[in-house]
């Protein structure tokens, strides 16, 4: 079965979930690929209402950042 793109980001690149999930899955990508700098594209396509980015961003700098440095 061919993947979608949407499938394929999400299961090789994506980030996504609640703070725990995302921690781990920056983690888990770090120890594959050895990066030491990562893009955040919180709204990707310009569709997301502006209050959710923000929180989105929000929640990111205070749940998940502290624990990747």
């Amino acid at each position: 079965m061919i993947e979608s793109l949407e499938e394929l980001v999400s299961r090789r690149a994506g980030v996504f979930g609640d703070p725990e999930c995302c921690i781990a899955r920056v983690r888990e990508l770090r120890a594959e690929y050895g990066f030491d700098e990562f893009i955040c594209y919180f709204n990707q396509g310009g569709l997301m209402n502006p209050s959710l980015v923000k929180q989105s961003m929000t929640l990111f700098a205070q749940e998940v950042m502290p624990h990747l440095r």
